[in-house]
């Protein structure tokens, strides 16, 4: 990760989702929902990844109830471009 992380022309709830990721932290639709009143986070992550953003998912383990995603971003490889560099 040779370069600064930082969410320049981003704005908005998805420069939010983005400093919140680049920050080390995950999220999910309950912490979005909240924290920010963001009812679809997953709309923000799909922009993220459309611009190349590194985010990983993985379903909660959830005894009862609906399984819900968790959101990260992949900090030895944030961006998707980055990995064609190397």
């Amino acid at each position: 990760m040779g370069r600064m992380l930082n969410s320049e022309g981003f704005r908005g709830m998805v420069k939010t989702v983005l400093d919140f990721l680049i920050a080390g932290n995950e999220v999910d639709a309950m912490y979005a929902a909240h924290s920010w009143d963001e009812l679809n986070v997953r709309n923000k992550i799909s922009v993220l990844r459309e611009k190349g953003w590194n985010i990983l998912d993985r379903e909660a383990d959830v005894e009862k109830g609906t399984p819900y995603k968790i959101y990260w971003l992949d900090l030895e490889n944030p961006r998707k471009d980055d990995a064609d560099e190397q």
